[in-house]
């Protein structure tokens, strides 16, 4: 079975919704239950009028953060596990998100069940619906309309998040004009943006150029197959009055007019770019004066630790599974959060810890069967980690290496959840920190006191790294998540920009934006083919910004 036979559930039953959950999950499921009657009685943006209760089995044991709604039997699984990565799906709630996202699949389901598709439900059952309307309906729409409805509804959703929001603009600045199929139906070679990206991007402008009742009669017609021959298309057609590929080609037109993303290029790669397959190097940490350590992971191969020592790169060790990517390095130690099962039970899963030895490529399990995420690991050798426990709260955990021996904990008392815990010394620890609203700070943690760094704002911040009084991390402030240090000292918040370059020949002038520390490239004049001239600016990099201390609170 999926669980130990001693489990025990309980269950929340009404006129809409059947929450089953395990004991001590009263308030998640109460909280669940009441967005669920409010979704469902509030229909902000509907696609139709039918609602249906459903079962929502609330799986507790798994630290996979997922969901989803089934056809066939029709039924609901929320894992309540929530997602670490902030600029993943953002910061507010996990169990309200998983509200906004799955009960909109919800709506979805019982308003698909009209025309041909609700005689293929009556005629053969749920699994032949499930068949009519994903054969009428894209899978895109699926979940760009999820999105769009967690994002409508909420603070914060995947549609206002940076990184979710650019992966279409960073193709087009890259040149990437891929023909629709293959945005449609992704690639093994070219990196591509998935359906919840694409969807989001359509569905949106078909709510803003067409209104609030666009996609209802659109899916309506499509699953009752008025057309049946590409009834969706065609349906797409009848309601915008545009073919669907003029359709598609003015959504793209709409972001690409709109600049969510301005990109440019940041000097000459340390690596040769690979133009065969998708080729990752992430979480790059200096050993030495000219090493670089850093995960890599392509198309073609398990991700694995690597070494670059300044002229050649060597594979250190391949990483276990992992769906936690950050790791930490200190003083030739690697730690990292590695994926493990249960051997009997489905729905048991664990995030255990890993300590590697660079110079011998050793590795060994510091913890197994715990919930452990995003380590770091201390100049002593000491390690800490975010624990989350089952229902869905944290703390930060102090291990002794390489026995795994707990030191100490840490909880919250405001209920933060935690999550980047970097070393500022050996008793002191900073953090990002979550509201359930969707807002996040900086938070730094001595011993048994914690200390709010920057106001909370509705803007994910992490990947935190600590040199020399500052606090370096990624923060969605703006339309780009862009590097920020915070002074700890004087209390300010500054974003760092990269050196900005002109160059001039033959009346051209072309812009280069690089690191202070890289030797310059010197562009070629496209006129004459000689070298550009550069014209000198004042300052090579810039820090904007007096704080938020300083500029984001009233004077009173």
């Amino acid at each position: 079975g999926g669980h130990r036979s001693r489990q025990r559930w309980l269950q929340i039953k009404t006129d809409t919704v059947q929450l089953i959950f395990a004991p001590g999950l009263d308030s998640q499921a109460q909280r669940a239950a009441k967005m669920v009657h409010l979704l469902a009685r509030e229909r902000p943006v509907t696609l139709g009028s039918r609602v249906r209760p459903i079962p929502i089995i609330l799986q507790h044991r798994t630290v996979i953060p997922n969901g989803y709604v089934q056809v066939g039997p029709t039924r609901s699984e929320w894992f309540l596990q929530p997602d670490l990565d902030n600029f993943s799906n953002g910061a507010i709630g996990w169990s309200d998100q998983l509200a906004l996202h799955e009960y909109r699949h919800v709506e979805q389901f019982e308003n698909m069940k009209q025309g041909l598709s609700k005689f293929a439900l009556q005629l053969f059952g749920e699994q032949a619906f499930d068949l009519a309307i994903n054969a009428a309906v894209p899978n895109w729409f699926f979940e760009g309309d999820a999105v769009w409805q967690e994002s409508a509804l909420s603070k914060q959703g995947r549609g206002k998040l940076p990184r979710f929001m650019n992966s279409f603009p960073v193709l087009w600045s890259a040149g990437k004009n891929y023909s629709w199929l293959k945005l449609r139906n992704g690639s093994y070679k070219d990196w591509i943006p998935n359906h919840y990206e694409l969807g989001y991007l359509i569905v949106n402008y078909g709510y803003q150029e067409f209104g609030n009742q666009f996609w209802e009669k659109v899916i309506r017609d499509a699953v009752s197959y008025r057309s049946l021959l590409f009834p969706f298309q065609a349906s797409i057609k009848k309601h915008a009055g545009l073919n669907y590929r003029i359709f598609i080609k003015q959504a793209f037109q709409y972001y690409r007019s709109s600049s969510i993303a301005k990109t440019v290029a940041a000097g000459e790669p340390l690596f040769k770019i690979n133009k065969r397959y998708v080729d990752h190097r992430q979480f790059p940490y200096q050993v030495g004066q000219d090493s670089l350590v850093y995960i890599r992971s392509t198309n073609r191969h398990r991700p694995g630790f690597y070494l670059f020592d300044g002229e050649k790169e060597h594979r250190l060790r391949t990483q276990d599974i992992a769906l936690d990517p950050q790791f930490s390095y200190r003083n030739g130690k690697i730690v990292y959060a590695a994926f493990e099962r249960d051997p009997r039970r489905g729905w048991i899963t664990y995030s255990a810890l890993r300590l590697m030895d660079v110079q011998s490529c050793t590795q060994i399990d510091l913890t197994n069967k715990t919930r452990y995420f995003t380590p770091d690991i201390s100049a002593t050798g000491v390690v800490v980690a975010v624990q989350v426990k089952e229902e869905g709260t944290t703390s930060l955990h102090w291990l002794e290496t390489p026995s795994g021996k707990l030191i100490r904990s840490y909880q919250s008392p405001q209920g933060y959840f935690l999550t980047d815990p970097k070393f500022i010394g050996e008793d002191s620890v900073i953090t990002a920190a979550r509201q359930s609203d969707g807002t996040m700070a900086l938070l730094l943690v001595t011993k048994d006191r914690e200390e709010v760094l920057t106001p909370f704002l509705p803007f994910s911040i992490g990947f935190l790294q600590y040199h020399q009084g500052a606090i370096y991390f990624s923060g969605g402030f703006s339309a780009n998540d862009n590097l920020y240090q915070f002074d700890i000292s004087a209390k300010k918040l500054l974003v760092v920009k990269m050196a900005t370059y002109e160059f001039e020949c033959c009346g051209i002038t072309q812009t280069i934006t690089a690191s202070i520390r890289e030797q310059l490239p010197r562009p070629v004049c496209s006129l004459c083919n000689g070298d550009m001239q550069r014209i000198y600016s004042p300052f090579g990099i810039s820090f904007k910004g007096d704080g938020f201390y300083a500029n984001d609170k009233k004077k009173k």
